[in-house]
């Protein structure tokens, strides 16, 4: 099945639950099977970047094929929106089967359709720093001409806003030559991760995940750094402690699973999957909003949440999610907790490539990529030297008397973290546990 437009208005029946980031006067949401965009600058590979960050979709062009997008809309369905943005091109779009979907974009042709697009997971906020005070330091704001935008108080970190570049690069230097300045670091947008997509299969493998939360719940706790989660009515509700926010209040779609719902779910399989048999666990997941309600998050908030989900008692953080920006902030913070035992499991991305996604490549974090089941690496997932392990990308989410998928190194992620979870929760070592997923 795929669908195709050109020039005609299509309503575009896709449970899409997607989200974009643009950062500039452009922008692209695409959430909830809808989409709002202001475009007037982007030429036809900056727009495709945008949608493929979006939604996860593998995106290829005729490499001759030019456009100048020029369009304002809000909510839109897919497919009319596809048309709005891409003008007089045509386009199919070929839905999610055992990988993500995929858009052609060409003049005449689906065949001429050959440049793949990379996707755009994470983007410099140019007039924004990061900067990690040392303990007992004070920041002077207005010494930098700067407005703090967001503070972490346990760390003495700083969100500050300049208004411009320029203004942010000079008080880079300024702040690399105080000796009362632990670091300091770019704060990267980093895009939405797609929601899941409905399954119009009447039978898919076993939602029963013989598993009962054990009353006593005082095993390991996974911190889930994702989107805000629609709390499950059911035996679910067990494992899921009060959730915490560092975005904002979200408001979640009443009939698609978020994100960070499907990893949720996503999580109690790989638990299931790593249990003893038993049928109960004392493991529970702490579920971290860093999204809100925008369609990114920043380098900020993934510090602040990661702090939140520690500062909770995690002893497993899955971070089901990923930037092309490192942070030196970020990375002490993991190298004092995994000296503590903590354990980090993340995503290595979908692109695929094989430069270095983080936190997944750093080396105290266990980077997992998707594979199929004949062990090889699947074909839209990252590889490289900076895997560690690889589990299967889909992972089905019953929600609302409905089938859903997710598909992608993001549910990798979190079928592992679940299952070190339940190793953990056995009276496994944290390097044992380690030893046993990475092989090493």
């Amino acid at each position: 099945m795929f669908l195709a437009g050109k020039r005609v208005g299509l309503v575009v029946a896709l449970s899409l639950g997607l989200a974009g980031a643009a950062m500039a006067a452009d922008s692209l949401a695409w959430k909830g099977g809808r989409v709002t965009a202001d475009v007037q600058t982007w030429d036809l590979l900056t727009l495709l970047e945008n949608i493929a960050g979006a939604t996860g979709w593998d995106i290829y062009v005729e490499p001759k094929a030019k456009h100048q997008a020029s369009t304002k809309f809000k909510e839109r369905p897919p497919g009319e929106a596809l048309r709005m943005l891409l003008g007089e091109l045509s386009y199919i779009l070929v839905p999610p089967t055992n990988g993500p979907g995929k858009l052609y974009v060409f003049r005449n042709s689906k065949g001429d359709a050959t440049q793949a697009v990379r996707r755009k997971r994470s983007k410099r906020l140019e007039n924004e720093l990061i900067v990690a005070m040392k303990r007992g330091a004070k920041l002077d704001e207005k010494e930098l001409g700067a407005k703090i935008t967001g503070k972490i108080d346990s760390v003495n970190a700083y969100r500050l806003q300049f208004k411009d570049a320029q203004a942010a690069e000079e008080a880079r230097k300024q702040l690399e030559e105080n000796e009362a300045v632990d670091s300091v670091d770019a704060n990267y947008a980093i895009a939405r991760p797609q929601d899941a997509e409905q399954l119009s299969l009447s039978a898919i493998p076993s939602l029963d995940l013989n598993l009962k939360p054990n009353k006593a719940g005082e095993g390991p706790i996974i911190g889930l750094i994702d989107t805000a989660i629609q709390m499950p009515g059911d035996a679910r509700d067990g494992f899921y402690l009060p959730p915490i926010s560092v975005a904002g209040e979200a408001a979640v779609p009443p009939d698609v699973p978020t994100h960070g719902t499907s990893m949720g779910d996503a999580l109690l399989r790989g638990l299931a999957l790593g249990g003893d048999g038993s049928g109960s666990s004392n493991v529970r997941i702490l579920p971290v909003d860093v999204y809100g309600n925008l369609p990114y998050t920043t380098s900020f908030n993934l510090v602040d949440g990661t702090v939140k989900a520690l500062e909770g008692g995690a002893d497993v953080i899955n971070w089901s999610l990923g930037s092309d920006g490192e942070n030196a902030l970020l990375y002490r913070i993991i190298r004092a907790a995994a000296a503590e035992g903590k354990l980090f499991v993340g995503a290595a991305g979908n692109e695929p490539v094989t430069t270095p996604t983080y936190p997944a490549a750093y080396p105290e974090v266990i980077a997992v990529t998707a594979i199929e089941r004949d062990g090889k690496v699947a074909s839209y997932a990252n590889r490289g030297p900076f895997i560690d392990a690889g589990a299967s990308g889909v992972a089905f989410v019953y929600f609302d008397g409905k089938n859903f998928v997710s598909i992608g190194t993001s549910a990798a992620t979190a079928l592992t973290s679940g299952r070190a979870a339940a190793q953990l929760s056995a009276g496994s070592s944290p390097a044992a546990v380690t030893s046993k997923i990475t092989g090493k």
